[in-house]
């Protein structure tokens, strides 16, 4: 999950000022030319300056590619807490970045994407799992067993870990992480229409569907797709050896 600001919120405010500051100026300059050689004043200076830089990165972070971090241990083994990842924004539809209202549909989301996502409880905060269970689907957890409509979803032991497993399915295949001593959150749920069922990798230590509900379709951010970097505390220094496509 993610906790902050909406750094968005931040920026469109910063857009809206220096581009009615730069607007207002250019309009007056047009109204009256002799003003037109005058000397700029400093404020309008930086409000020119930054503009354009501002509109840049809100267009990126808003529509295209927006930086995370993680903060918790949910989606272990295939992210870590402290991993910077890159979220496509636009992978399933252009969103209005401070409402999240779809303006154009994009892809329909895949068993087996990690999602960032709007946490139902409270949309102020960013949440990422995985999503399991699309809609209408029937999802089964049974002694750390995950069944997708009455299908036992297969897994293979991973050599470096006997707590690490290899999930499979829609030809696919990612890591999960149980701790073999405790019990997982069992139960049965069929996913309502337009909502999806979403699970940490990391079975045994995640808040997810099992325990508050399934993801409304409206609350999808994007598809995340990237590790770039893994820091972890202020004082260590960052490095890139996690680096890599998510799974």
């Amino acid at each position: 999950m993610f906790f902050g600001l909406d750094i968005n919120i931040i920026l469109l405010v910063l857009l809206v000022v220096t581009g009615g500051i730069w607007g207002m100026h250019s309009l007056y300059r047009r109204a009256r030319p002799q003003m037109a050689g005058g000397k700029i004043p400093w404020w309008l200076d930086y409000a020119r300056s930054f503009f354009p830089v501002i509109l840049l990165v809100f267009v990126i972070r808003s529509f295209l590619v927006e930086p995370y971090q993680i903060p918790s241990e949910s989606m272990l083994p295939s992210l870590r807490g402290g991993d910077f990842i890159l979220v496509n924004k636009y992978h399933y539809g252009l969103r209005f970045p401070i409402n999240n209202v779809e303006l154009i549909p994009g892809m329909a989301p895949q068993t087996g994407d990690v999602v960032v996502f709007n946490y139902p409880k409270d949309r102020r905060v960013r949440y990422i799992k995985r999503l399991i269970g699309q809609p209408g689907d029937v999802i089964a957890y049974r002694d750390k067993m995950l069944f997708i409509n009455d299908n036992a979803i297969s897994y293979r032991q991973d050599e470096s870990d006997p707590a690490i497993l290899w999930e499979l399915f829609n030809q696919k295949q990612h890591l999960i992480r149980h701790h073999l001593p405790f019990p997982g959150e069992d139960g049965n749920w069929t996913v309502p229409s337009g909502h999806y069922f979403v699970m940490g990798d990391n079975r045994d230590n995640s808040h997810d569907s099992r325990v508050w509900g399934f993801v409304p379709h409206d609350d999808l951010v994007g598809k995340a797709v990237y590790i770039w970097m893994h820091w972890e505390r202020l004082w260590s220094l960052p490095n890139f050896r996690h680096a890599g496509l998510i799974r």
